[in-house]
C-alpha cells in the first residue's frame, strides 16, 4: 500500500480498546434482580436508540466486500429490507413485547407452546445471535493492521469484545456502545469527507465506475436478491431488538426507539455505501475484497485522521460482538442451565456461560471462512424454522398443535435441499433452501394451527 499505519494511529487504536475495557469495568449498583440482563426495564429512548444502532453493523467488513465488488445493489440487499422489517417490528411487536414482559424469545415460545419448544427454540437463539461472524471481522481487521496472526486475532478479538460484559452485563454494553456509536459515525464521515476531496463527488462516482455498480441486482439473479430480502425477516426475531424492547422503560420507547433507529441505519448505510463505491474506484490493486474499507482508509487518509477511522471501524464490529456474545450467553446460561437446574441466579448462569460462547465461536470462525456465507447459511436455515411460530405468539386467537414439529421440519427442509444442491451443484428449479424452509414452515403452520383456549 501507498500509506502504512503509523505510530500515532496504533496509539489511539490502543487507546480506545483501553477506553472500551476501563468504561466496561466501571462498577455499577444493582437496582433489582434483572438489572445484569435488562437493566431492570429502566432503559429510556436516547440510549436504546444509540445501543440498537451501533449493534446493527457488527459485518462491515462484509459490507465493504459486496460494495467493492457489486455496488448500490448492497443497500437493496442489506439496507432497504432490514427498513422495511424493522419499520414493521416497531408497529406491530415492540410495544406489545414491552407490555408482555416475557424476558427472552425462548421464554415466548415456552409459555405458548411448552418446555420443549422453549428449549428447541433456545438452541436456534443460540446459534442465530452467535458472534462468529463477527468476531471473524474483528479478527481479519487485527491481523492486517497489527500483522498478528489469525489464530491470536479470533482469541484477541474474542476476549476484549467479551470480557468487560462479565461484570455489569448489559449496562456495559449501553455505555460501550455509546462510545462505539460515536467513534463509527466519525470515522466513516472522516473517510467520505476525503474521498469527496481528493476525487470528487458522487456525480464522479456515476461517470467512472461501471454501470453494473448502478444495477439494483449487481451481478445476481432476482431470485438471489429475494432471498436476501426476506432473510430480512431476521429482524423479527433478532434477540438485540427483543432484548431492547422488554429493557425499555414503557411501550413507546421500544416503539420510537426501532423507528429512531432506522433513521440512524439510514444515514450510515448512505456513508458506508458511498465508502464502498468509492473504494472500487480508489483501490486498483489486486486485493482480498473483505479489506476494501481497510485498504481505503491507508490509502486516502492521514495520519491521525487514519486512527480515528480504523477506530471507527472496530467501534462498529465490536458494538456487534459484546452484544451477540451477551444474548448467546444469556440464552445458554438463563433458558438452558437455568431452566434445567433452577440453581442460583440467571446472573451467575450467564457468566458461566459466556467463555463457552467465546469457545463456541472461535470453533465457528475456524470452520467458515466468509461472512456472508455464515449470514446466509444461518438465515436460510434457521430463520424459517422459528419466524411464524414466533409472530404466532403474538396472536389472541391461534396456536400450533405439534410446535416442536413445526420448528424443526423446515430447518430439516432446508438442510436437506442445501445437500441436494450440493450433490448436483444446484438447487432443483433454482429454489433456494430459504424459499423451501418458509413454504414448508407456512403448510405446516396451516396444517397445524387451531384456537387458543380462552381462559
Amino acid at each position: 500500500m501507498e500509506s502504512e499505519l503509523g505510530l500515532i494511529d496504533k496509539l489511539i487504536i490502543l487507546g480506545y480498546l483501553f477506553l472500551i475495557l476501563i468504561i466496561g469495568f466501571l462498577s455499577s449498583p444493582k437496582k433489582n434482580s434483572n438489572d445484569y440482563i435488562i437493566i431492570g426495564r429502566k432503559l429510556s429512548i436516547f440510549p436504546f436508540t444509540i445501543s440498537l444502532v451501533a449493534t446493527w453493523y457488527g459485518g462491515i467488513l462484509g459490507v465493504g466486500e459486496f460494495t467493492f465488488k457489486y455496488g448500490i445493489s448492497n443497500w437493496f440487499v442489506f439496507g432497504f429490507p432490514y427498513y422495511i422489517f424493522a419499520i414493521l417490528f416497531a408497529f406491530f411487536f415492540a410495544e406489545k413485547i414491552n407490555q408482555d414482559k416475557i424476558i427472552t424469545i425462548p421464554d415466548r415460545l415456552r409459555k405458548n407452546y411448552g418446555s420443549l419448544a422453549g428449549f428447541l427454540s433456545a438452541l436456534i437463539i443460540t446459534i442465530i445471535s452467535s458472534p462468529a461472524p463477527y468476531i471473524l471481522s474483528c479478527s481479519i481487521l487485527l491481523n492486517f493492521l497489527f500483522e498478528i496472526s489469525i489464530i491470536y486475532s479470533i482469541l484477541i478479538s474474542t476476549l476484549i469484545s467479551m470480557a468487560y460484559i462479565y461484570k455489569n452485563g448489559f449496562r456495559s454494553i449501553i455505555r460501550t456502545d455509546i462510545i462505539q456509536f460515536v467513534f463509527m459515525f466519525l470515522g466513516f464521515l472522516c473517510l467520505i469527507l476525503f474521498c469527496i476531496k481528493d476525487y470528487g463527488g458522487i456525480n464522479h462516482l456515476y461517470k467512472n465506475l461501471p454501470k453494473s455498480h448502478f444495477n439494483i441486482l449487481g451481478e445476481h439473479s432476482i431470485q438471489y436478491f429475494f432471498v436476501w430480502f426476506f432473510i430480512g425477516l431476521w429482524t423479527f426475531i433478532d434477540p438485540n431488538f427483543y432484548q431492547r424492547c422488554i429493557s425499555a422503560k414503557n411501550n413507546k420507547t421500544a416503539k420510537y426507539g426501532v423507528l429512531l433507529s432506522v433513521l440512524f441505519w439510514m444515514i450510515f448505510d448512505f456513508i458506508t455505501l458511498l465508502a464502498g463505491l468509492y473504494s472500487s474506484l480508489i483501490i486498483t490493486e489486486n486485493i482480498n475484497e473483505i479489506l476494501a474499507f481497510p485498504y481505503i482508509g491507508l490509502k486516502i487518509l492521514p495520519p491521525f485522521i487514519k486512527g480515528i477511522f480504523f477506530v471507527g471501524l472496530l467501534s462498529t464490529i465490536m458494538s456487534t460482538i459484546d452484544s451477540m456474545g451477551f444474548i448467546s450467553s444469556i440464552t445458554i446460561g438463563r433458558d438452558f442451565f437455568w431452566r434445567i437446574t433452577q440453581k442460583y441466579d440467571e446472573e451467575i448462569w450467564t457468566k458461566i456461560s459466556l467463555p463457552i460462547v467465546g469457545l463456541i465461536s472461535v470453533f465457528l470462525v475456524l470452520f467458515f471462512s466468509s461472512i456472508i456465507q455464515m449470514w446466509y447459511f444461518i438465515g436460510s436455515i434457521f430463520i424459517p424454522g422459528i419466524l411464524i411460530p414466533f409472530i404466532i405468539t403474538f396472536s389472541k386467537k391461534l396456536t400450533i398443535r405439534f410446535p416442536v414439529t413445526t420448528i424443526i421440519s423446515p430447518i430439516i427442509m432446508s438442510i436437506f435441499w442445501i445437500y441436494i444442491g450440493k450433490e448436483n451443484d444446484r438447487y432443483i428449479l433454482g429454489i433456494e433452501p430459504f424459499f423451501i424452509g418458509i413454504i414448508t414452515s407456512l403448510l405446516f403452520v396451516i396444517l397445524f394451527a387451531k384456537s387458543k383456549d380462552v381462559k
